[in-house]
């Protein structure tokens, strides 16, 4: 997405083959640091989202787990991940993205040459569609009060 769709001014905490296991340190696995944007120096991506408060943060990960094996501590590994995020960014929107897939399971021939990767027009694409499908912050922090049990 950081290289073909066109996104400009945004950061990326995105590596090769990142597992949410190596963001958060669990599953027996080590934090791994990585470089912010892909180059330079290399923070664990919770210590890059201390430095900056940005107004969305858009997260995704399933992809490089499937082989895992284990669905309860991929699953507990990404809630801690939201919650981490929601202490370093509290402003900030937190877009959950998912494994994109057609009606089978699998991404579109059309939009893929690996079955795993998109295609340069489809990332275009895939960015046309995050910037059209936003909310708003307000409603946004006031749906968090409610689902927190509190008074929006």
């Amino acid at each position: 997405l950081r290289l073909y769709s066109g996104i400009r001014g945004a950061d990326f905490l995105a590596y090769k083959s990142l597992m949410v296991f190596q963001v958060t340190g669990t599953g027996g696995v080590d934090a791994k640091a990585i470089p912010k944007n892909g180059v330079g120096d290399k923070k664990t991506a919770l210590a890059w989202l201390e430095e900056k408060q940005y107004g969305k943060v858009y997260v995704m990960f399933g992809i490089n787990e499937l082989g895992y094996g284990d669905d309860q501590a991929f699953q507990d590994a990404f809630a801690l991940l939201i919650d981490e995020i929601r202490v370093r960014q509290p402003e900030a929107v937190i877009y959950i993205q998912s494994v994109m897939a057609d009606d089978s399971g699998t991404l579109p021939a059309e939009g893929t040459t690996d079955g795993i990767h998109f295609t340069r027009s489809w990332y275009e694409k895939w960015y046309g569609y995050l910037k059209t499908h936003t909310v708003d912050p307000e409603a946004y922090r006031a749906g968090q009060g409610q689902a927190e049990g509190t008074e929006a």
